[in-house]
């Protein structure tokens, strides 16, 4: 026996390609919660994990090529084409896999047996909870990230032919590991933003939708034309399809997603001040101090209130940490002349300083 087969490291390298397998085999079945959030933490732990995650990944995707290849009358593999040389456990039969190709076959045509064309496993949700005072980051099986800002709901389903997530609250960033068979899709509403490799944001809120490019491109799609039940009505046109590069972005009205959209051109500035958020800082520029409290109320258990209509629309710019509401409110006090009224620790009243 070679004495390097049998060392510590090489155990452990076995274990750690035993362990991807067997994650492998969960994702295809469909995680469940618990389940996502320890494949998650597995990943994370060492970068060995990865590694071996994405080698066997790609040895099942050759896998599923072949499996493609059989005839259509083979309605199940070749029970010889599964047969171990010897009786073996399921468990037996993954380590024997693990050992070396003839096993990855077999294995290969196991896991296919559990997918069929049209299935997809059940989508995980992700969520930053309204109690979290920062960003959340989010790693996919696929080697994607997402980073969830606070509040932020995204829905994830693997499918064989693409990688879908629909954002169904707030804002993301969305780091897509490319993979050209398998294009990575985000849904909001009617809208789909199609990438392959590439990183980008978008924010929802009850007015509009905003999609920002920081790397590589996307293709944003937009929904089609309602029908209209008025007898001879022609259909509104729908807007036209985006293609954007890095440093542009559309914004989408929510209520008339099928208008007209205009590509911008975003200066590194505004991109920075756009994605501030990832680093618990947002950008303003000249925005009402009504709209800059909405952002500190949402992350904060003191609540700012404004005790004059005119005060609320008071510009404020620049990029402010939402953490740290002392220092927003030192900063009021001198720019702005506001006085400070502190009702308890969960109510603060801002009024103009007479």
């Amino acid at each position: 026996m070679n004495p390097a087969e049998s060392s510590p490291e090489a155990a452990r390298r076995q274990r750690i390609r035993q362990e991807a397998a067997e994650w492998i085999m969960k994702r295809d079945a469909g995680f469940t919660a618990a389940e996502q959030d320890a494949f998650f933490e597995w990943l994370s732990a060492a970068p060995q994990h990865a590694e071996a995650y994405t080698e066997l990944q790609a040895v099942f995707k050759r896998m599923d090529v072949m499996v493609e290849w059989r005839p259509l009358h083979a309605l199940e593999p070749n029970p010889d084409l599964l047969a171990a040389p010897r009786p073996q456990s399921r468990r037996g039969r993954t380590l024997a896999w693990l050992g070396g190709m003839a096993a990855a076959l077999a294995l290969g045509f196991a896991l296919w047996q559990g997918r069929t064309a049209d299935s997809s496993p059940v989508p995980v949700r992700l969520a930053a909870g309204d109690a979290a005072l920062s960003s959340e980051r989010h790693a996919l099986a696929d080697g994607s990230v997402v980073v969830l800002n606070r509040g932020a709901q995204v829905a994830v389903r693997f499918e064989p032919k693409r990688r879908v997530l629909d954002l169904v609250s707030g804002e993301a960033y969305f780091q897509v590991a490319e993979d050209k068979s398998r294009p990575f899709v985000v849904r909001v509403g009617g809208v789909a933003v199609t990438a392959v490799g590439t990183e980008f944001n978008i924010a929802l809120t009850a007015e509009r939708l905003e999609v920002l490019v920081t790397k590589g491109r996307v293709r944003v799609d937009p929904p089609p034309p309602a029908a209209s039940s008025a007898p001879g009505a022609v259909p509104p046109p729908a807007a036209a399809v985006r293609t954007l590069d890095a440093g542009q972005g559309v914004v989408v009205p929510t209520d008339t997603p099928d208008s007209s959209w205009v590509v911008e051109a975003y200066t590194p500035q505004r991109v920075e001040e756009k994605l501030a958020w990832k680093n618990d800082l947002v950008g303003f520029r000249a925005a009402p101090l009504s709209e800059v409290i909405l952002e500190f109320n949402r992350r904060n258990h003191t609540q700012l209130v404004i005790g004059d209509d005119e005060l609320a629309r008071a510009p404020i710019s620049g990029t402010l940490r939402l953490s740290n509401l002392d220092s927003f409110l030192e900063l009021l006090t001198v720019t702005h002349g506001i006085r400070v009224e502190r009702h308890g620790t969960s109510k603060i009243v801002l009024r103009r300083a007479p």
